[in-house]
């Protein structure tokens, strides 16, 4: 195990870090620029695509991503709306309850990630085998559907509070 922290890219424990108290964040009612919020998913959404399209047998991999997308933005989108959200104090916030389920996911995802990213990287590249890859196509569209249906719940219920807001 210390030879493979050893073998890890630096930038690798940057982004980790600087992710993982991204998360600890969201685990607190805050205020939260509805711009940056939808961003956020979309920067997820093409990564995640870039990585699935670059991997052998990408249209297999592109069900598995598509299905666990689907579902998991499904289930989200679900909880967001049932959530007790209000307009910032700020133009174009939201204020969101927090939420332990985003630490949760991303820990998930990285180990996964890091796990079939730290094996390929060991042997040949484009090595992994097909349940590798069927693994890495549902673990990257179930967590890129959570944060994107939550982005695209929040949203809406942004839409409402702000059109309610100027209505009334």
């Amino acid at each position: 195990m210390l030879i493979t922290m050893e073998n890890t890219p630096t930038w690798v424990f940057v982004v980790f870090f600087v992710t993982l108290y991204y998360c600890f964040k969201a685990r607190h009612r805050r205020d939260v620029d509805i711009h940056s919020f939808i961003l956020l998913p979309c920067i997820f959404l093409s990564l995640s695509l870039w990585s699935i399209w670059h991997h052998p047998l990408p249209l297999t991999m592109s069900v598995y991503w598509l299905s666990s997308f689907i579902i998991s933005a499904l289930i989200i989108f679900k909880f967001t709306q049932k959530a007790a959200v209000s307009l910032g104090t700020k133009v174009n916030t939201i204020n969101i309850p927090g939420t332990i389920s985003v630490l949760i996911v991303f820990l998930l995802y990285f180990a996964v990630r890091y796990y079939l990213g730290y094996s390929e990287a060991m042997a040949n590249p484009h090595s992994l085998s097909l349940m590798q890859l069927t693994i890495l196509a549902i673990a990257s569209g179930l967590s890129v559907g959570f944060y994107s249906g939550r982005a695209l719940g929040f949203y809406m219920k942004y839409l409402r509070l702000a059109a309610q807001m100027l209505r009334g």
